[in-house]
């Protein structure tokens, strides 16, 4: 089998070795920060690109790449504090079980799965802009720094008590 993708330790994955990193990767996450600690059945790692909703629990497909933005997005407004705490793992009642993930993971995964997963960066709209520039910005960093979105996304976990 082919390398579909080489991770950041420097080891190359073929299709299966990957789908099996990336659910145990998802489970992981689910695990570390309890999102579904109040639902009987936990869905398969699949279903989570499909579902919307679990009980009463709102599913979010964002991803690492996602959270880095608004992470970043919440730190310049004023009311940051605030916006900071709702973008944690588990927040009331949005779980995101992706919350660890990459994009170029997720779009990997759906495309071998043949799961259908839009991109958020792919919906044009005017009010993405500062959005669009960010994550623009954050790709051409991790260039030259592997690492930033998910050491931004690490940061907010790490003052999670103080916010």
């Amino acid at each position: 089998m082919k390398q579909v993708i080489t991770l950041q330790n420097g080891s190359s994955l073929n299709e299966k070795q990957f789908v099996k990193y990336f659910e145990k990767k998802v489970l992981y996450t689910i695990r570390k920060f309890r999102l579904f600690e109040n639902i009987k059945q936990r869905p398969q790692v699949q279903d989570l690109f499909r579902l919307n909703k679990i009980n009463t629990c709102i599913l979010s497909k964002e991803c690492l790449d996602d959270m880095a933005i608004q992470i970043l997005q919440a730190m310049m407004r004023t009311n940051g504090k605030k916006e900071l705490k709702q973008l944690l793992p588990k927040y009331n009642s949005i779980i995101r079980p992706f919350y660890l993930i990459s994009r170029e993971e997720m779009l990997l995964y759906s495309r071998i799965k043949r799961i259908g997963y839009k991109d958020s960066l792919s919906i044009d709209n005017k009010k993405l802009k500062l959005r669009s520039e960010l994550n623009s910005f954050l790709d051409e960093l991790e260039k030259q720094q592997r690492n930033v979105k998910n050491s931004i996304v690490s940061s907010l976990l790490k003052i999670e008590n103080l916010i």
